[in-house]
């Protein structure tokens, strides 16, 4: 095939199988030695009077310039690095480090390796992903890396991360909070004149790893749910599912195949709002037996025009549990009134996993879908939520579980309540307490636990821990703890 500019031939495409494999080869010829010749179709670039270019296919192939300055194909350049023409010839493989053979010192881009495709369940993010960076005529530890996200609301550019040094580096991308969808990353190396780049794809899929995750936040998509008759006028608008409910039983329904393996998903999640309140309804569907008053879930709704997190315990029904859920059933409370559902999720029990369980968030009117409960003192006493969690306290209420101290004479007496790991959130869990003391605040180091009053396993008890006064001031720490 014919190669041309402006009418004239410049050279020519050659295509043949060389022992079952396929080799493209384009030769290329110009008239001046300053000349250049590009065809953006083919991804070539040459300035010179003389090239070849040889594609093995699968990465593979060799760039050769006869006399010429520099020479692009697919992405991979080679430049003389004095700006005048030379001979040299580039054989690529499917590493980084390509095999040169000039007269005179050539330029060529850094490599880096490819980074696979990744798939990752809603508030999730990768771990970090190796990769390599490499060049020929600089140091790995000089290279720059940039990122860069097709879709900035799903990925936000700070929340791709470039860990490691040297040729080794890694790479961790943490998606946007209660956002689906997919981004393109991009990363590029340079050595501040060539660079190369590589791509990867990240998706944030809901039904990945046997989960579920309905937000409605596009508008006109229902993501598969039906309503019927008795929930007229259903819409899915500014991120809501919403209906106004006008007859017996109004229900929405999600009836395609989900697949979806119940011992992955324990607790359902509902945020929504609704103008009657009572008792709604949680059916599905597994591999044996349809939708059901045997295979359904019921919970109480709080009525309202304010949005709540409801917890609903599906794995409590031994039809979930066990089994592949197939198909959805949501009905609402109240018969009249309106209902708006902004979010419909299955969770592992620890949706957001910020180490607190998801029923205790909810049971607490915190959010389990945000990491930030933790570190938050939502009552202002002092307290982190996290703290609260493990203390057993409330974290919408400034209360606290009271160490008293008394001296008499030459001893201290320190008296405090070791509380059992009880109720909602603690399913499994024992709460153990251990007395610390120190001479120096200073000094974290210098912490010590008291003989006797260590893995106190609280059971509602009174604990007494009684010291003799020896001088000086002495500091004492309580720390708590869930197992």
């Amino acid at each position: 095939t014919k190669l041309e500019r402006a009418g004239i031939v410049v050279g020519l495409k050659v295509e043949s199988t060389v022992a079952t494999q396929n080799i493209v080869q384009y030769i290329l010829s110009n008239v001046a030695p300053t000349d250049t010749y590009t065809d953006d179709t083919l991804g070539i670039a040459f300035t010179g009077r003389f090239a070849i270019i040889t594609d093995k296919g699968n990465g593979t192939g060799s760039l050769y310039v006869g006399d010429g300055a520099s020479l692009q194909y697919l992405g991979r350049k080679v430049v003389s690095q004095s700006g005048v023409n030379t001979q040299f010839n580039v054989a690529f493989t499917t590493g980084l480090n390509p095999s040169v053979t000039a007269n005179a010192p050539v330029d060529l881009p850094p490599g880096i390796s490819a980074i696979a495709d990744q798939t990752l369940p809603l508030n999730s993010g990768t771990a970090a992903i190796p990769f390599t960076i490499g060049d020929l005529n600089s140091a790995a530890t000089s290279l720059q890396i940039s990122v860069a996200s097709s879709n900035p609301t799903l990925v936000p550019l700070s929340s791709i991360v470039i860990g490691g040094s040297g040729a080794n580096r890694t790479v961790t991308v943490t998606p946007a909070l209660m956002q689906t969808g997919a981004a393109t990353i991009t990363l590029t190396v340079s050595d501040g004149v060539l660079a190369s780049t590589d791509t990867f794809l990240v998706t944030v899929d809901e039904l990945a790893f046997g989960r579920f995750a309905y937000l409605f936040n596009d508008d006109g998509d229902f993501e598969g749910w039906t309503a019927n008759a008795a929930a007229a006028g259903a819409t899915v608008s500014a991120g809501l599912l919403a209906a106004t409910l006008s007859g017996a039983d109004p229900q929405f329904n999600r009836p395609t195949a989900l697949n979806i393996d119940g011992n992955n998903v324990p607790v359902v999640l509902v945020r929504m709002k609704s103008s009657a309140g009572g008792s709604a309804q949680l059916f599905f569907s597994n591999e044996l037996t349809g939708i059901s008053a045997a295979n359904s879930v019921t919970f109480p709704v709080t009525a309202g025009s304010v949005f709540k997190w409801y917890s609903v315990n599906v794995a409590g029904n031994t039809n979930w549990t066990g089994h592949t859920i197939k198909a959805l059933r949501f009905d609402p409370p109240g018969t009249t009134g309106t209902v708006s559902i902004d979010a419909i999720i299955g969770s592992d029990g620890d949706f957001n996993q910020d180490g607190i369980p998801d029923v205790w968030e909810v049971a607490n009117q915190l959010d389990p879908t945000t990491p930030a409960d933790p570190l938050r003192d939502t009552d202002g006493d002092g307290l982190t939520d996290g703290d609260e969690y493990v203390l057993g306290t409330n974290p919408g209420a400034n209360t606290r579980n009271p160490i008293t101290s008394a001296t008499v004479g030459t001893t201290s007496t320190l008296t405090f309540t070791a509380t059992a790991a009880t109720g909602t959130g603690y399913a499994g869990l024992t709460r153990l307490y251990d007395v610390e003391t120190t001479t120096d605040l200073g000094n974290p180091a210098s912490w010590s636990p008291i003989a006797g009053y260590t893995n106190i396993t609280g059971a509602n008890q009174a604990v007494v821990v009684t010291q003799p006064l020896t001088g000086g001031s002495r500091f004492y720490r309580l720390r708590v703890r869930l197992q």
